[in-house]
């Protein structure tokens, strides 16, 4: 599934593998894409040559599993629709470039397109009914009028706000 993504596989696998290293965040690799690494070459080098830039090291056998793991996490966002976009994509939304340290990676359902018209409803993950409807409400009233929802996906009133009637 991962070859079939129209995507630089290779940088896609790099940034996750680099960001799920403790210490290394979206400033360290918006340090690293200034710099010119992610040239969509072979992710062990990428991998290597980010660390060797951030002052940071890891074994051979770490650095494995960390493309073992970003390849994992690659391939169950495909397997449930989830698309993924990385802050080296010419197609990363300009907006989010703007803000200081952005997300080295966006992971989306829907149109990136759609873009012009966002909305955050973020919440607890524990929310009591009453928040769940009013959460859910809102995405509605949002998606309806041709807002797109931004949150962090996590369960409760992130979840709830993008879920009511399929508005992704």
């Amino acid at each position: 599934m991962l070859k079939t993504y129209k995507m630089k596989k290779n940088d896609i696998i790099s940034i996750l593998a680099l960001n799920s290293v403790k210490g290394i965040g979206a400033a360290a690799i918006s340090k690293l894409k200034q710099s010119g690494l992610f040239k969509n070459q072979d992710p062990y080098e990428a991998i290597n040559d980010g660390l060797e830039i951030l002052k940071k090291q890891q074994n051979d056998s770490t650095i494995n599993s960390l493309i073992e793991d970003a390849i994992e996490i690659i391939n169950k966002s495909l397997s449930d629709e989830i698309k993924l976009i990385t802050i080296t994509d010419t197609n990363y939304p300009k907006k989010i470039t703007q803000i200081k340290n952005p997300p080295p990676v966006l992971f989306y359902k829907g149109n990136l397109d759609r873009m012009d018209k966002v909305v955050g409803i973020i919440g607890t993950r524990n929310p009591n009914e009453t928040g769940k409807i009013i959460a859910g409400r809102l995405g509605k009233y949002f998606s309806d009028n041709g807002f797109s929802i931004a949150n962090g996906l996590a369960l409760g009133i992130d979840s709830e706000a993008i879920q009511l009637n399929g508005n992704y």
